[in-house]
């Protein structure tokens, strides 16, 4: 029997990020909790939306990537 996939998104930080957070923890344990469940989960984005800085540039280059 094959496992049901689940698309992941963690729109805050990738569980993957290398730098701890609350963030990357929740991701991290909701995706266990789904594996545990007996679902395959998938991370759906690595993007990161985030800009504490207020750069616009970056802003922009993140506009124009979606």
């Amino acid at each position: 029997m094959s496992k049901t996939g689940v698309a992941f998104y963690a729109p805050l930080k990738s569980p993957s990020h290398p730098n701890p957070s609350g963030d990357r923890k929740i991701a991290r344990l909701f995706i266990r909790a789904l594996e545990q469940a007996g679902y395959h989960v998938d991370l759906a984005s690595q993007l990161r939306s985030f800009d504490k800085a207020g750069d616009a540039l970056r802003q922009q280059r993140l506009i124009c990537a979606c």
